[in-house]
């Protein structure tokens, strides 16, 4: 029912209670009597109203023209009762104001009448919103009061975050559209924050260590109190500073301290010890100095038999078998085999082996007659052989020629005009060991050899006698 119909139907209700304000005022007993009796005795007519029908005593002509009890229906047609009966005759339901009543303009959703149309109303829009009447009611207005800090549709939440109770903070409500207060109250530890269940209880640390949880500095948490575990892994053992330490043990070898038995000490390491080569930590050998044989045969058909000794590592052993020396034999090797040599006989060689094998021998070869190593036999008379020269009127002897493989005769005048051997370098210089100028050479007396002379200069040359003299005697 629109707005215009309710104010007609009120209208008519208000109407329709004076008309019978007015008929009850023409009974004396209607306000003062139970019996409807007139108490002057006039025979008014009076108006009785049962289940809703207006009933009227005879005689009253104003609603009753025949006088029969019934109202008049042209008097009261414009005056109806809503009690669901057609009592008028007019085919239509007293009361039934709407279906008689036309309204006089049609509102829009806001109630404005011949208002715009807003199919809108109350849609949702924006993020959280809906659309609402403008102040006119003629436009609708998008009320959207958007997300607030609890992610619900709703204006902010002012005071999230204050604190509130013993130890709370205001939070979101479950409907995000207001806070609540969240106050878990102090915990074990006495302190603003959340529940701490575990203190006292059992706990291991990172060492692995047992121990209780007791509170942290803060309060706010728990930390495991238990001792932690020494260099040799026992909880709450003594410091041990000198472990893996570098040390010597009594078996003269370097090693680290380790831990004793229960790792409340450190030991040096005794495990480590010397094999049969004096090596630390080497491996043992059973076999030291036992005999042993070479693996290769030697010339004179058998193995060189030594023993088992250390190699130069000392972690194996070896055969200390003289091998095979390059004469064949089972000697040391000769060092210097092979190498340039000079023979007691003078001659130059080469090491090679001496008799037996046992150690080394300049090999060289056998001087001639005349001092020629490997010259061969002295071709003429033997040497020393008397002879003499007729040309030069000299005695001497067969002696080796300049190539010594042939005897001449050495009757000859020399330099000095005697028989006597060949003298060179006559004339010539001759200095002090440390080249200073001593004279020239000359003949002996006999002629048979040379002598320097201070006194004497060189034949032809006139300038240096002087000088001889003179440097001579410095």
């Amino acid at each position: 029912m629109t707005m215009q119909g309710l104010y007609l139907k009120d209208l008519v209700r208000g109407l329709l209670s004076c008309v019978m304000l007015a008929v009850l005022a023409l009974s004396f007993t209607a306000c003062n009597s139970s019996e409807n009796t007139n108490p002057d005795g006039d025979n008014d007519s009076e108006v009785d109203i049962v289940d809703g029908d207006i009933e009227l005593d005879e005689g009253d002509s104003e609603f009753d023209s025949a006088t029969d009890g019934d109202l008049d229906s042209d008097a009261v047609e414009d005056v109806e009762i809503d009690d669901d009966q057609d009592l008028d005759s007019d085919n239509a339901v007293d009361g039934d104001f709407d279906a008689e009543v036309e309204p006089e303009c049609a509102a829009n959703q806001c109630g404005v009448c011949d208002g715009v149309d807003l199919p809108d109303f109350g849609e949702q829009c924006g993020t959280c919103g809906v659309y609402e009447c403008a102040a006119d009611g003629l436009a609708l207005v998008c009320n959207d009061p958007g997300i607030n800090q609890c992610d619900a549709c709703g204006p902010p939440v002012e005071d999230l975050g204050n604190d509130c109770g013993a130890c709370g903070k205001r939070v979101c409500s479950e409907n995000g559209k207001f806070s609540v207060c969240e106050d878990p109250g102090s915990n074990e530890c006495g302190k603003c924050g959340e529940a701490l269940p575990m203190l006292g209880e059992a706990c291991q640390n990172s060492d692995g260590c047992s121990g209780y949880f007791v509170c942290a500095a803060d309060g706010l948490s728990l930390l495991c109190q238990a001792q932690f575990k020494n260099q040799c892994g026992i909880c709450g053992g003594p410091n041990l500073p000198l472990f893996n330490e570098n040390c010597v043990n009594s078996n003269g070898c370097e090693t680290t301290y380790l831990c004793n038995q229960h790792g409340t000490a450190v030991l040096c390491d005794e495990s480590i010890t010397q094999n049969q080569c004096d090596v630390c930590g080497g491996p043992d050998l059973t076999d030291f100095g036992t005999a042993c044989e070479n693996t290769t045969d030697c010339r004179i058909g058998r193995k060189c038999t030594g023993t088992m000794e250390c190699n130069a590592s000392g972690d194996a052993l070896v055969c200390d078998a003289s091998a095979c020396n390059q004469c064949g034999y089972c000697y040391p090797v000769i060092e210097n085999y092979g190498e340039y040599c000079v023979a007691d006989n003078g001659c130059e060689g080469v090491v090679g082996c001496a008799v037996g094998g046992a150690e080394g021998k300049c090999s060289a070869p056998t001087p001639n007659e005349c001092g020629v190593c490997g010259g061969g036999n002295v071709i003429g008379p033997d040497l020393g052989t008397e002879c003499y020269n007729e040309i030069d009127d000299c005695s001497g002897e067969y002696v080796c020629n300049e190539e010594g493989n042939a005897t001449e005769c050495n009757a000859n005048r020399n330099q000095c005009d005697v028989c006597g051997p060949e003298i060179l370098g006559l004339g010539e210089e001759c200095t002090s060991e440390t080249g200073g100028f001593l004279g020239v050479w000359i003949c002996s007396e006999d002629g048979q050899n040379r002598i320097c002379s201070s006194e004497v200069c060189v034949d032809g040359d006139e300038d240096l006698d002087f000088d001889c003299v003179e440097s001579a005697s410095k």
